[in-house]
């Protein structure tokens, strides 16, 4: 089993089915920026809730040896900002574990959408990058503050879309030496959803260094369901 530190940064990289903020750059591409805001956010306000099926999988490498742990689960969200996650089968360098009960995780995001009202208008965005299927922009907080990210959005230019994120914190702990999240979106879902987020981090603690390559797989989302009988009471 993994440790609560790295299980942590599995819960953060399973949370990144939410989505990120942004602000808007005095540039052409301001009105693209506005209309995947407002696309967003319509999309946000009209998700009560959703449950999306989950494959983890997570290889530790340290000094001492390696570990790959894959684990399937259920992933909830309920509107705002609960994330519950239902693990019942976890499998750990190719051997099976048994579970005695289901293991349950819950959490809330805290950190703001880049498009968002808020991420709007505390984030700048620089296209550096456009074709007729794609518009790239770097992302920068106007803050250098604990808890901000900067990265990339990827947009589609037709549709105002998300196509990817790329996310690193502006700060980061002292132990992290590399800390990074990738978001893949599929372009045909009803609203907006990952269907892919990997992270990759480095960290050094008491001087052992560990590497964590993460890999999030999600499918089978289904959207405004009754919970009443799935969630854990």
């Amino acid at each position: 089993m993994l440790n609560k530190a790295l299980r942590l940064i599995i819960i953060t990289l399973c949370l990144c089915v939410s989505v990120i903020n942004s602000s808007l750059p005095a540039d052409d591409n301001a009105n693209l920026l506005n209309q995947s805001a407002q696309l967003f956010q319509k999309e946000k306000r009209e998700i009560k809730n959703y449950r999306v099926r989950q494959e983890v999988i997570s290889k530790i490498k340290e000094s001492s040896g390696s570990v790959v742990e894959k684990r399937i689960q259920a992933g909830y969200f309920q509107s705002p900002e609960e994330y519950i996650f239902i693990c019942k089968e976890i499998e750990v360098n190719g051997i099976k574990q048994i579970l005695t009960k289901p293991i349950i995780e819950r959490t809330n995001k805290s950190e703001v959408d880049w498009l968002s009202m808020e991420g709007i208008k505390t984030h700048s965005f620089q296209a550096f990058y456009s074709d007729s299927k794609i518009v790239k922009y770097l992302v920068s907080p106007n803050k250098i503050q604990t808890g901000n990210f900067r990265g990339q959005l990827w947009l589609n230019p037709r549709t105002a879309r998300i196509i990817k994120i790329i996310k690193e914190p502006i700060i980061k702990k002292k132990e992290m030496i590399k800390y990074s999240i990738e978001l893949n979106f599929e372009k045909d879902f009803v609203f907006q959803m990952p269907t892919q987020t990997l992270l990759n981090a480095v960290y050094s603690l008491n001087g052992k260094t560990t590497e964590i390559l993460v890999e999030a797989n999600f499918k089978d989302y289904k959207f405004n369901l009754d919970l009443s009988q799935e969630l854990p009471k």
